[in-house]
């Protein structure tokens, strides 16, 4: 989980690639050409060119063989992270 004042950056999807970028690079990639993905359904952040093309260009470049994003059904599934979230949340108000 990345955590960063949004007086600082915004959540845009450059923010979104860079933390994606950051985190793959520190994945051993002994066996790994598969990835899977799960994101909310935000425009601004997840569902727009720019992630798309990024990851597009981790296939195009032999780094990964395959990607698989998955976008929960609105108002029937929630994920792991957005529960993550409301917990720290509702700690910081405590």
């Amino acid at each position: 989980m990345y955590i960063y004042h949004e007086g600082q950056a915004k959540k845009t999807a450059n923010e979104i690639c860079s933390f994606l970028l950051d985190y793959l690079k520190d994945v051993p990639r002994n066996n790994i050409n598969e990835i899977q993905l799960y994101s909310d359904n935000c425009w601004g952040q997840n569902k727009n060119h720019t992630l798309v093309r990024m990851l597009l260009a981790l296939t195009d470049s032999g780094q990964l063989s395959k990607i698989v994003h998955y976008f929960p059904i609105r108002g029937h599934s929630f994920l792991p992270f957005d529960r993550d979230c409301y917990c720290e949340e509702k700690t910081k108000k405590t």
